[in-house]
């Protein structure tokens, strides 16, 4: 199954650059891996993001396909398409940026970008073998990126090396300067549950940094893990439940639609006091 969408060459000659479906290019529709979309009209504008690119030299090569409304972290999506992981090609991709990551896991293009809300850029990358970056909410623009309401969600590169990526968050965010010196720097190892297999990984890693390191325990982990699900329900309900009704939400996406439709404003309202302990914590 293809990864791209909707192939394009718009822009300069520097880096080639894949958009995820849930982000505006101007004159194609933004679908959002859902036949519930198919009809869409083109967008009117690009979002701010990809103009960002574009003023930069970027070559936009293409839209990119995704877990149907960004709800969901395989990647699977029977009526867009579900890219094979390329180095993986038995696993999955990983979603919902599925088709960002493995286009640049593929070699297809130089870097892409995708969403974040709850995983959708750090999911892919690992599955994938490649860079992904979610940064803090907000400094990335978000004009032009579904939903166009949201709390959590973040738009972010995919690169194969760290330079790459490096170079592209500088490209749309021009306050993201050059990497900080480390020294000093101390690492701390979230305690979490995790397969022995990830844990002897990420000690690894963190071993070859050469950097001190400590485990670190949250007393809110567990429930801000909670609370950020019943925030994503909220919000995701708000923004696609009226999809539902049209029959062509695939299966998977709209069950999940009709759970989160049972949380109530009072869940939001205790999720969000628990956000506020666990951003101080």
């Amino acid at each position: 199954m293809s990864i791209f969408v909707k192939a394009l060459n718009l822009g300069g000659q520097g880096p080639s650059v894949a958009i995820k479906d849930s982000i505006d290019v101007a004159g194609v529709p933004t679908q959002a891996g859902s036949r519930a979309l198919a009809d869409a009209p083109p967008a009117a504008a690009s979002a701010e993001v990809v103009d960002r690119l574009l003023a930069a030299g970027y070559r936009i090569a293409g839209k990119v396909t995704m877990h149907e409304l960004a709800f969901g972290t395989t990647g699977i999506n029977a009526w867009a398409g579900t890219p094979v992981n390329p180095r993986f090609p038995d696993l999955v991709p990983g979603g919902s940026s599925s088709g960002s990551a493995a286009a640049v896991a593929d070699g297809l293009v130089d870097v892409a970008i995708g969403t974040d809300t709850g995983g959708s850029i750090r999911i892919p990358a690992a599955c994938c073998g490649v860079f992904g970056l979610k940064p803090s909410f907000g400094r990335v623009s978000r004009r032009g990126v579904l939903p166009a309401l949201t709390t959590l969600d973040c738009v972010g590169p995919f690169a194969a090396d760290m330079d790459s990526l490096v170079a592209c968050m500088q490209a749309i965010d021009p306050s993201f300067g050059e990497l900080p010196d480390i020294d000093g720097i101390s690492v701390g190892v979230v305690d979490v549950p995790a397969l022995d297999v990830i844990r002897d990984a990420v000690s690894a890693a963190v071993a070859g940094s050469g950097l001190p390191a400590a485990p670190v325990k949250f007393d809110h982990f567990d429930a801000a893990y909670q609370a950020g699900l019943a925030v994503i329900n909220a919000e995701t309900w708000a923004a696609c439940g009226q999809l539902v009704e049209t029959g062509k939400v695939g299966p998977d996406v709209a069950q999940r639609l009709l759970n989160a439709a049972r949380t109530t404003q009072a869940d939001v309202d205790a999720a969000n006091q628990v956000r506020a302990a666990f951003t101080a914590e």
